[in-house]
């Protein structure tokens, strides 16, 4: 899931909150447009979710999201 189908979503240091139409489970592996804004090019992060409700009121989901950190680079491993 990237984030970019979201319409609202708030976002911390290591978690997000986001709301989708799509249905994702418990520890899905995602990745996160950060920073999304339409139109923009963004960065993909990966993230896990955490947790997920239905609303079925407004027919979408609300989603926990906590960032992956990334391995670190190997020293005198340059892309």
């Amino acid at each position: 899931m990237a984030t970019t189908s979201s319409p609202a979503r708030t976002c911390l240091a290591a978690a997000c909150a986001s709301k989708s139409r799509k249905r994702y489970y418990d520890r899905t592996l995602i990745e996160v447009a950060v920073p999304y804004t339409p139109s923009q090019p963004a960065l993909f992060i990966p993230a896990q979710i955490v947790f997920f409700q239905e609303l079925p009121e407004q027919q979408l989901f609300r989603y926990g999201v906590a960032y992956l950190q990334l391995p670190k680079p190997k020293p005198g491993n340059h892309f």
